[in-house]
């Protein structure tokens, strides 16, 4: 994807030309977050759809397919939400794997296949694709699917296409930052993906022992007087995952910045003076970071800003900072979260384990794992568990890295 210098818009031609690797998944996510931005606006539903049936297709693409899940009760505007079920089709296509012409011949062929199929069960559809469209070209695909379908005739079809997707981009500023603009910000689905990647030989266990701080995080939300939330915690303490399932239900609203150092005076900026409600979410935040940060988010109005990280001394939070502290987990937490990633595990042997992990969610993960990989057995000392579970962290994280960055 187009890396553009902030603030600038893109085009239709950005949007068409998405990079072979990552277009098609990138394609998908920004039509979810258009969607979400609809949802958010329309009927105050905040949560990204969950768009399933990614089928890559032969012509260098894919296919993707969302269903409201529910019929809404709004006006019809010719947008992308109106009364009763929707059904979204995606069709990407790599405009430089064929001839254009070819391509739009391609996905007629496919609307006339797939239309009967979706057709009966929704009272609107629409169709994102990131080729250009013009002339007759619009025209062309709704032909083809009321040929497959008559019945639809007199039923909502609103086609999107990569001119109409970059103005409803350059209209919505934290998704165009979110998919087009330098610095590595990311939709709150894709930071969930990036942290299920990094435990993916661990599992991903339901969040536990947490409903307090969930509520915390949902009344600095909620609250429209407050601006700033410091959510602090040691290491593997869960901080993280703790905010990404805080905000499920506030998908569409949230920036999420990996690293501090992608979140410039020019992004607080831009993004406070979008129209809605957005939600800057800023990982990764050490003491020193976490004064510039705090420094730009209380200068704002309307946007609200979660740091996460290890955040500063107590003398340093000032008033106007909401403080969330992150602690390990009691015993019962503990055995709750060993139970789900690795049931059935006696409770003598659970009580080594719950020592060993010291009730950070994040060591308890990988205690688990190598217990049910039988690398761990309750015989060893525990300066032998720490070097085993030392081993893993280096294997799990610090392999793929070059030399150097793994000597610092």
């Amino acid at each position: 994807m187009r890396r553009a210098i902030f603030g600038l818009p893109v085009s239709a031609s950005d949007v068409e030309r998405l990079p072979a690797d990552t277009g098609p998944t990138d394609f998908v996510r920004l039509c979810g977050a258009l969607i979400g931005k609809a949802l958010a606006d329309h009927i105050g539903s905040f949560t990204l759809p969950e768009i399933s049936e990614r089928i890559t297709v032969p012509d260098g693409g894919v296919d993707g397919e969302y269903t409201t899940p529910d019929a809404l009760s709004v006006p019809e505007t010719g947008g992308l939400i109106g009364p009763g079920r929707t059904v979204f089709q995606f069709k990407y296509r790599d405009v430089g794997a064929a001839d254009r012409k070819k391509i739009l011949q391609g996905i007629v062929q496919k609307l006339r296949k797939e239309f009967p199929r979706v057709a009966p069960s929704c009272d609107r559809y629409v169709l994102f694709t990131n080729l250009e469209l013009s002339g007759t070209q619009p025209r062309r695909l709704r032909e083809a699917l009321l040929e497959s379908y008559p019945a639809f005739v007199n039923k909502p079809i609103v086609i999107r296409g990569a001119a109409e997707i970059a103005l409803a981009l350059n209209l919505t500023p934290h998704l165009r930052h979110l998919f087009f603009a330098q610095g590595g910000l990311c939709t709150l689905d894709f930071a969930q993906d990036e942290l299920k990647a990094a435990y993916q030989k661990i599992g991903w266990p339901p969040l536990v022992d947490r409903e307090q701080e969930l509520a915390a995080i949902a009344t600095f939300v909620n609250d429209e007087a407050t601006r700033l939330l410091l959510v602090q915690g040691l290491r593997y303490v869960g901080k993280t995952r703790l905010v990404l399932e805080a905000l499920r239900l506030f998908g569409a609203r949230v920036v999420w910045a990996s690293y501090p150092d992608t979140a410039s005076v020019d992004l607080f900026r831009d993004l406070d003076s979008a129209d809605a409600k957005i939600i800057l979410v800023v990982d990764r935040c050490d003491p020193v970071s976490f004064r510039d940060v705090a420094e730009r988010a209380r200068e704002r109005r309307g946007l609200k800003t979660i740091i996460v990280g290890l955040g500063p001394g107590p003398r340093e939070v000032t008033k106007d900072t909401d403080l969330l502290p992150v602690a390990a987990l009691d015993d019962q937490g503990a055995r709750e979260l060993l139970a789900a990633v690795a049931p059935g595990i006696p409770f003598m042997q659970q009580s080594w384990l719950v020592e060993a992990g010291g009730g950070f969610p994040g060591s308890l993960l990988h205690v688990g794992a190598l217990f049910k990989e039988s690398r761990l057995s309750p015989g060893r000392q525990p300066h032998d568990i720490q070097k085993r579970l030392g081993l893993l962290l280096e294997e799990q994280y610090l392999s793929a890295l070059d030399p150097e960055p793994r000597r610092a």
